[in-house]
């Protein structure tokens, strides 16, 4: 998609409730395929988490995520079946090679493969 916004995030926001709005639904699919900033990447996850919706799937290329975005996302924003998180993990951010986590819809399966 090309924006024209002075601040693309704001433009694609405002495009997407616009045509929530129009449609009357939620956006249920969201993959950040670009190479979005640390400030992108929260900025993202923090709209997701304030629309209290469950998102059916979710694709992420982590490559410029931080440890603290990665938290924040685990334990606010509701996947109800699948959550592909690509690329490399900050070194600093803990994890299990193959994990579980429950979100009070589904069960999401994340695999942390080096």
């Amino acid at each position: 998609m090309v924006t024209y916004w002075k601040d693309k995030l704001k433009g694609v926001r405002s495009v997407m409730e616009y045509v929530m709005d129009i449609f009357n639904s939620e956006i249920e699919t969201f993959d950040i395929t670009e190479d979005a900033t640390s400030s992108e990447i929260h900025y993202i996850f923090q709209w997701m988490a304030k629309r209290k919706t469950a998102f059916s799937l979710f694709i992420l290329d982590c490559n410029n995520v931080t440890t603290d975005d990665l938290n924040f996302f685990f334990r606010n924003i509701q996947i109800s079946k699948i959550a592909c998180l690509n690329g490399r993990f900050p070194e600093t951010y803990r994890h299990q090679r193959s994990q579980f986590w429950t979100f009070p819809r589904n069960v999401v399966n994340f695999y942390a493969g080096v």
